[in-house]
């Protein structure tokens, strides 16, 4: 599967993960067509199941991955630089610049 969205500094969803499934990206794409560089964030947003004595868990914000690229350049993280990441909830990118000069794309399936 393939997601992409655009840089913005408020997070955007990529990807899901269905209950019982986590998210194993297979590669991310970062295309910076700004005028200056752009710091893009992955983030890995779930919450726990409900149990005895939690009838409401909290959310959890945890940063998988982040990476700085050079205005009119292209970062490329292929599969095997990625082997150790997955998410268990909502795939969220955040950056420091809003543009849509800024592409972020994640290759991933569900594990």
């Amino acid at each position: 599967m393939l997601s992409f969205v655009t840089a913005s500094t408020s997070a955007q969803d990529l990807a899901t993960a269905p209950k019982h499934h986590t998210i194993k990206p297979s590669s991310i794409n970062i295309n910076n067509e700004y005028s200056a560089k752009a710091k893009i964030t992955l983030q890995d947003v779930f919450s726990a199941d409900t149990t005895n004595g939690v009838s409401s868990p909290t959310q959890n914000t945890i940063n998988k991955f982040a990476v700085v690229v050079g205005a009119g350049l292209t970062a490329d993280i292929p599969e095997d630089e990625l082997k150790d990441v997955k998410f268990l909830g909502k795939i969220q990118a955040v950056s420091d610049v809003t543009s849509s000069s800024v592409t972020v794309m994640v290759g991933y399936h569900l594990v």
